[in-house]
């Protein structure tokens, strides 16, 4: 409630609703307009696998492949650890192999969480275009600030030797990084309210 507060406080003249995501997902899961069932949205967190930005490695030039490697690789391995499944990278177009199995395991653990936490998951997923990620997040592994770097490895190896459009770049970053802040705050309180509310219904 607070951190919503503070959404509208910091609107002056005008009252931008595209910049208070945590009002809008409020909002999203108090009226569910769209009636989304909780398996249903699960079910499109996991198609970001098949387009996961850090399961895409590029062959070209062999510099940026170095550095994938180097940063990507080991938040892969963490994940597939993590989750006890075996994701790999591409180097082509091709979505990255995901068995049955490792699909029932990753549903199974996005079902554990109640719906509100999942929309959460969910948003920040879409922010940063990757499952893995956003789960680094979630459990702590990865820092916003970390996880929004990784997940625009390719444009700021790009912006390095090339020169960035500051206002465009800058801007995109900014509104990727309160995204994902956002779903990671909601996601949070939502969890611990999960929880309190176990332990009350044992008690």
């Amino acid at each position: 409630a607070h951190c919503v507060a503070n959404e509208w406080l910091s609107q002056k003249e005008f009252i931008y609703l595209s910049q208070m995501h945590l009002t809008g997902l409020s909002n999203t899961c108090i009226d569910n307009p769209t009636n989304v069932e909780k398996a249903v949205l699960v079910d499109s967190i996991l198609e970001f696998l098949k387009t996961d930005t850090v399961l895409f490695y590029g062959a070209e030039p062999p510099a940026l492949l170095e550095i994938q490697k180097k940063k990507w690789s080991p938040i892969i391995n963490w994940f597939n650890q993590r989750y006890g499944v075996s994701v790999t990278p591409t180097l082509d177009i091709s979505p990255p192999p995901l068995s049955e199995e490792d699909h029932d395991r990753l549903h199974k653990h996005l079902m554990s969480y109640n719906l509100n936490a999942v929309q959460g998951i969910s948003f920040g997923v879409d922010a940063i275009k990757s499952l893995i990620l956003g789960l680094a997040v979630v459990d702590r592994r990865l820092t916003v600030n970390q996880a929004v770097e990784l997940s625009r490895l390719e444009l700021l190896y790009q912006t390095d030797h090339w020169g960035s459009v500051e206002w465009a770049h800058d801007i995109e970053m900014h509104d990727t990084t309160s995204r994902l802040a956002a779903s990671s705050i909601f996601t949070y309180y939502h969890c611990i309210a999960n929880t309190k509310r176990e332990k009350n219904i044992q008690a």
